[in-house]
């Protein structure tokens, strides 16, 4: 069991350093464009200023073990001072939240990266906007929409967010949707929720939502008389839902107090184009590590690492699969094993889990199985 690890400290606490981290949300393009303009040039009048000095010095010291000299850090070499604007930026904790649309993907990212920005996507949001971006937007332009997979390429680490309480609190469903871009199958979705108790059954975030609803893309109403809505596991539109709570089965998030499911003949909706997928590692790293760095408790959580708090879950279903003889493994890895577990963006397609056990610091805190218990 690990030891206890003090907790993190609170912005204005006097251990808390008197950098206030500062995040800003852009949604559209010409909104992440705008911001990010912004924040360079900020960061470009920072650089003349003593105090991005010991910014620079304490990162640079954190990092490596050592600092930079005066007359180094305050080279005139555009390159230099362009890394410096970078580290800078970094250091400072910058962050742009949603960053959901982009003019040009690659140049979008790109620019970000030179100011050391650190993106804040809604993969959930993803699921919930999928019908409208086509016809709000027009086909070229939706295409362009979480450019998630181009924010890495840039060299980016984006922290992946919920944006709760405008969605539920899912982190699972955004990495299904973050690697794959579109809801999990009903099937995958039925067999998710028959591993809680039926009280503890959800619909996934995305579910029951339409193209240009009236509400603006929102979660249909709870009235079964409404066209399209879940009443005994069919849509309106004669289409089945992904779950039916027949037997009088009910629990929170209930379509139609009777359903759960994507009462839509277009399923599944794919948003944008493969190359934007994220791999399940990123997607992981975005929920975990990534957003812990974007957040600074980097030296707190996000990690399974001696001297971090044990804050972890484990799953009922793995996401990783054996992989025999070498398959799929470059050169190098052939040589060294046979066979290896590999994170599968393939199993967590077949297979959605769902938490079985949470540990905070150190002490388990819930237990699917107890409460299943209790409940019956």
């Amino acid at each position: 069991m690990a030891a206890s690890v003090p907790a993190p400290p609170l912005c204005g606490s006097p251990t808390a350093t008197a950098t206030a981290a500062v995040a800003i949300h852009a949604i559209g393009d010409r909104a992440v464009d705008e911001v990010a303009e912004v924040y360079g040039h900020a960061l470009t009048t920072a650089l003349d200023m003593t105090g991005a000095e010991d910014v620079l010095q304490s990162e640079s010291s954190h990092h490596s073990g050592q600092g930079l000299s005066g007359d180094d850090a305050r080279g005139e070499d555009p390159t230099r001072v362009s890394e410096r604007m970078k580290r800078l930026g970094k250091a400072l904790r910058l962050r742009i939240e949603h960053v959901q649309h982009l003019v040009d993907t690659a140049a979008s990212a790109a620019r970000l990266a030179r100011s050391g920005l650190t993106p804040v996507p809604n993969p959930l949001h993803l699921l919930t906007d999928a019908a409208m971006l086509g016809p709000r937007l027009g086909s070229r332009r939706a295409a362009r929409a979480f450019a998630l997979a181009s924010l890495c390429r840039a060299g980016l680490r984006p922290a992946m967010a919920s944006d709760w309480p405008v969605v539920d609190l899912q982190p699972l469903t955004g990495v299904y949707a973050a690697v794959h871009r579109h809801l999990p199958p009903p099937d995958v979705a039925d067999a998710m929720r028959r591993k809680l108790h039926v009280s503890r059954r959800f619909q996934l975030v995305g579910e029951g939502h339409r193209g240009d609803h009236p509400d603006g893309g929102g979660q249909k109403s709870d009235d079964s008389s409404q066209a399209g809505t879940c009443g005994s596991g069919v849509g309106g539109d004669g289409v089945r839902c992904g779950y039916d709570a027949s037997e009088g089965e009910s629990g929170r998030g209930v379509c139609g107090a009777v359903g759960f499911g994507l009462c839509d003949a277009s399923w599944p909706q794919v948003v944008g184009t493969a190359e934007e997928r994220l791999s399940l590692k990123q997607a992981l790293l975005g929920h975990t590590a990534w957003a812990a760095v974007a957040a600074g408790l980097e030296e707190y959580v996000g990690r399974l690492t001696p001297g971090l708090r044990a804050d972890f879950v484990e799953l009922s279903d793995s996401l990783a699969q054996l992989q025999v003889g070498g398959e799929g493994l470059g050169a190098a890895e052939k040589d060294t094993s046979a066979s290896r577990l590999r994170l599968s963006e393939e199993r967590l397609q077949r297979c959605l889990p769902v938490v079985a056990r949470t540990w905070l610091d150190g002490q388990l805190v819930y237990d699917k199985n107890s409460i299943a218990h209790d409940l019956s």
